[in-house]
């Protein structure tokens, strides 16, 4: 396991402890989806929950199409007000099953900006997956179900797996916490 970053302050979650997570995540949503009848559109938030979907469909046994979204909400370690969320609609999702995979639902403002857009575009239903779903997340008036590996409120700034800092740090096969002032 590389820790030989000097910025690391303590691994959160193992390499191992990740994938049985993403295990968790993945039975639920094996259970909510293996009907045959039903088309699913798995929507990965990029850039940060692409190493939590490439884990998931290994662990998922029904058929389903992909695309991505990108949105940003911070500049470098800030959080801004001004969002960014960017969708070209590759995959028609009129009508089907969409799963927005993501890595850190923090605030939750992110997440509603997106489930609006796709809304939009008339989906069957949504469904939220991640790593963490911050349990002081604003949740929407629209309806929907959320499948986190974990709900808890992890103290720190987060990296790996997909989170980063700076646009670094994301290759990380865990998930740590930085001390961002060295």
């Amino acid at each position: 396991m590389r820790t030989e970053n000097k910025h690391i302050i303590k691994i959160l979650k193992t390499h191992e402890e990740l994938v049985e997570g993403i295990k968790k995540v993945a039975n639920k949503l094996n259970s909510k989806f293996s009907n045959k009848n039903k088309e699913v559109v798995l929507i990965t938030i990029m850039k940060g929950g692409l190493p939590f979907s490439l884990e998931l469909i290994k662990h998922l046994n029904f058929d389903m199409t992909m695309d991505f979204i990108t949105s940003s909400s911070y500049y470098l370690d800030k959080q801004t007000d001004k969002m960014e969320v960017k969708y070209n609609f590759t995959i028609p999702i009129k009508g089907k099953d969409v799963i927005i995979a993501d890595d850190l639902v923090d605030t939750g403002k992110t997440m509603l900006k997106i489930v609006e857009i796709l809304f939009r575009y008339k989906p069957k239903s949504i469904t939220i997956t991640g790593i963490y779903g911050k349990p002081t997340r604003i949740k929407n008036k629209i309806q929907y179900e959320e499948f986190f590996c974990w709900e808890e409120q992890p103290g720190g700034f987060l990296i790996g797996f997909g989170l980063d800092y700076n646009e670094k740090y994301r290759n990380l096969p865990y998930i740590a916490i930085i001390n961002k002032d060295k």
